[in-house]
């Protein structure tokens, strides 16, 4: 009996055995599914899922086909994280990165952060203070209120020395009128002495300049139109603590009778030292004009000038009051123009002229005579009167 139980689920084994054999060879159609929604989360986003619930494969989406392991997506995208404030697990120094971590408030994951270095934030004005001298550099330095770490900044040295106020200074070598003198100092940063030298800077103030002469001049003979005078000259300038003595001292000095001047591009070489007189030829009257000229006292000299005419001691008839030159005769010189307060004048080269003590222009030597106008006057009063007295004979 035991024997025929035996037989008879083995003979069941192996036919469900080989209904299960037949069954997984042949393709399955899918008779019953089963379908599940998957919501979106932080990282995945959501999808729809179906399965056959006979051989167990995912179908996808539009598809009647068996494709094992295939998702259907047509879900919603990922949420993606939500992180909180960072926790710092170790701090960030100005140059050290800094660690932390941030939970998603979603989802709940942790994960670590990097946290950056701050960076130096170094103090405006400097901590310590080595300023530059005229033979080293100096520096300024700088400390970061974070770490405490000093930033040195170099400054250049100045190459320039400084001696600071006079009343310090010794006089190395006097100065006098036309030579210069030298201080000699010790300079205030590197404290070597100097005096005055031009390829070293700052040593300009060491310097004492020449002062110049300041001369007392004596005249011991006055020059004349026929001879130079001379002259002495001292300088004045005495002793001091910067300066020598000065002996200047100069004796018969020529001085020139004559001095150059400048017309039209031509030097002309005029005497500046006649000693003129007054010569009247013709005493002036009530309307009338008088005549006079000037003539040099200096022995030897003889200049004199032609003759000219001035006013009378009361005005002309038509209110003017007039100076001017006649030609009847005298010598001519050089000279410069003679005017009066109306009237001709008189022009050429040298010197101007002067007025004496009556009013009376004295011209300067020269050649300086326009009389042409008084000519053509002349001739034009000669002329009337010759026409008036040749009409009276005829009508007498």
């Amino acid at each position: 009996m035991k024997k025929i139980i035996i037989a008879i689920l083995a003979l069941t084994l192996i036919l469900g055995l080989a209904t299960v054999a037949h069954a997984s060879a042949l393709p399955c159609d899918h008779p019953t599914t089963t379908t599940v929604t998957h919501q979106p989360t932080c990282e995945q986003a959501g999808y729809i899922e179906t399965t056959c619930t006979v051989c167990g494969v995912i179908i996808p989406k539009n598809s009647g086909k068996p494709e094992a392991d295939t998702t259907s997506t047509d879900g919603a995208p990922a949420l993606g994280h939500v992180f909180g404030a960072t926790t710092t697990t170790t701090e960030a120094t100005c140059i050290s990165d800094g660690t932390g971590t941030k939970t998603c408030t979603r989802c709940g994951k942790t994960v670590n952060v990097t946290l950056a270095p701050s960076g130096h934030k170094y103090s405006k004005d400097p901590v310590v203070k080595e300023e530059p001298t005229c033979t080293h550099d100096g520096v300024y330095k700088y400390q970061c209120s974070l770490c405490g770490d000093i930033k040195p900044e170099v400054k250049a040295k100045t190459n320039t020395h400084k001696f600071g106020d006079k009343s310090n200074w010794d006089v190395d070598t006097q100065g006098t009128c036309v030579t210069d003198g030298t201080y000699k100092a010790k300079c205030l940063m590197c404290g070597v002495a100097f005096t005055y030298d031009p390829s070293v800077k700052g040593t300009e103030v060491l310097k004492i300049a020449a002062r110049g002469h300041k001369l007392n001049t004596v005249i011991t003979l006055k020059p004349t139109c026929q001879l130079p005078g001379k002259k002495d000259e001292v300088c004045t300038n005495r002793g001091t603590i910067e300066y020598k003595a000065c002996d200047y001292a100069q004796k018969d000095i020529a001085i020139p009778n004559t001095i150059e001047r400048y017309n039209s591009d031509v030097q002309m070489v005029t005497n500046i030292y006649h000693q003129w007189k007054e010569i009247v030829e013709v005493a002036p009257t009530n309307g009338a004009w008088g005549i006079h000229r000037y003539e040099c006292t200096v022995a030897g000299c003889g200049m004199k000038t032609q003759e000219l005419a001035y006013k009378g001691a009361v005005a002309h008839t038509d209110g003017t009051e007039q100076t001017g030159i006649i030609t009847t005769g005298g010598n001519k010189a050089s000279g410069n123009k003679t005017s009066g307060s109306s009237g001709n004048t008189s022009s050429g080269t040298g010197n101007k002229a002067s007025t004496n003590s009556k009013g009376v222009t004295i011209p300067a030597t020269g050649d300086n005579t326009n009389n042409l106008p008084f000519v053509m006057i002349a001739v034009a009063f000669a002329g009337i009167a010759a026409l008036v007295i040749s009409k009276r004979k005829v009508n007498g």
